[in-house]
């Protein structure tokens, strides 16, 4: 059910970009890229970035991806998620 409900979401925004001339739509993570947790966080943003990589190479929509590292520490989380805000996402 979640998943039927956020690509309905996502289909509604990237049609509703497109209408009104939106530039690149800005997507953002946290992950763990550095430290003991990083291999999850690394291949987390890598499998964002294929995908961001190919949808782009499509033409069409496009999608600009920036990952902030929170280092698996909640307050770096925090501070991620705002520098995430911050950038626009």
């Amino acid at each position: 059910m979640k998943k039927n409900v956020f690509a309905f979401v996502f289909a509604v925004s990237m049609t509703a970009g497109c209408a009104f001339g939106a530039g690149a739509f800005k997507l953002g993570g946290t992950a763990p890229l550095t430290g003991g947790a990083a291999i999850y966080g690394n291949a987390a943003k890598n499998g964002a970035q294929i995908a961001v990589d190919e949808i782009n190479a499509a033409g069409g929509i496009r999608f600009e991806l920036n990952y902030e590292d929170d280092t698996h520490d909640a307050e770096k989380a925090v501070n991620a998620y705002n520098a995430l805000k911050d950038w626009g996402m």
